[in-house]
């Protein structure tokens, strides 16, 4: 059961020195409690209350950070699933899939029409954010080229395929850009996948055919220690998926 925040606060050092970027550790704790913050920003929190209070206060959802710098984006750690009920704080990203079989011309010219998309609804503008690299071509050596080539444009990558030894040798030259690694049919693969993802300390999406399939590949993720991972079941339809 989910913690209070006067519980959080209890735990916490009572100092507000600040350091989390909220005025009081009451603040911090609200928050945390929320689901909007992580325990983890408290940098004064003591090693026994941190344990004590992890599993108690952990968000709904893991927060996924993708890509670095400015264009950096977090998904997850929402704590309602319809708008109505509260605001989404981290809300989804809009990405364009390119196939690895496209030049490094014809991949540059798309990713300068994407930096120049925007939509507008309501006053919100949105653009394209993320970037993701298809392995298509079958080939390593295509695929690391054309996820070099994308990465280029600054904006974050997702490094899209089914063979793990494709995913890790694109991802490897990249890992400072911080992309998203993403599974496909991971299930046959799963093993490599989760080691790619341990070793480079990346987040990982775990695609699949049905969500009870995508849920045991990423119980063993956890177990291996992975956290931030993204669930990708194939649905049909938008009802399936909102299931």
């Amino acid at each position: 059961m989910p913690l209070s925040g006067l519980e959080i606060y209890k735990n916490l050092p009572k100092e507000n020195c600040k350091e989390c970027g909220l005025p009081t550790c009451l603040a911090f704790a609200m928050k945390v409690a929320a689901g909007q913050a992580a325990l983890d920003a408290c940098p004064r929190l003591a090693s026994d209350a941190a344990a004590t209070l992890s599993e108690a206060s952990a968000p709904p959802q893991q927060l996924v950070k993708i890509g670095a710098g400015d264009l950096a984006f977090e998904i997850g750690q929402e704590t309602v699933l319809y708008r109505h009920e509260d605001k989404f704080h981290h809300p989804t990203a809009i990405g364009v899939a390119l196939d690895d079989t496209l030049s490094a011309d014809e991949i540059e010219q798309k990713c300068r029409e994407m930096a120049g998309i925007a939509f507008d609804r309501m006053g919100k503008v949105s653009s394209i954010e993320l970037l993701v690299i298809r392995n298509v071509s079958g080939s390593t050596e295509q695929f690391s080229t054309a996820a070099a080539t994308a990465a280029a444009s600054g904006r974050p990558i997702a490094l899209m395929a089914e063979d793990s030894g494709a995913l890790r040798s694109a991802a490897e030259k990249l890992k400072d850009t911080r992309p998203l690694l993403w599974a496909l049919n991971a299930k046959a693969d799963i093993d490599g996948h989760i080691s790619v993802a341990s070793d480079l300390g990346l987040p990982l999406c775990i695609e699949g055919e049905t969500f009870e399939e995508v849920s045991g590949l990423v119980e063993k993720a956890r177990n291996a220690g992975l956290k931030e991972l993204i669930l990708a079941p194939k649905c049909a339809t938008e009802n399936d998926a909102l299931a």
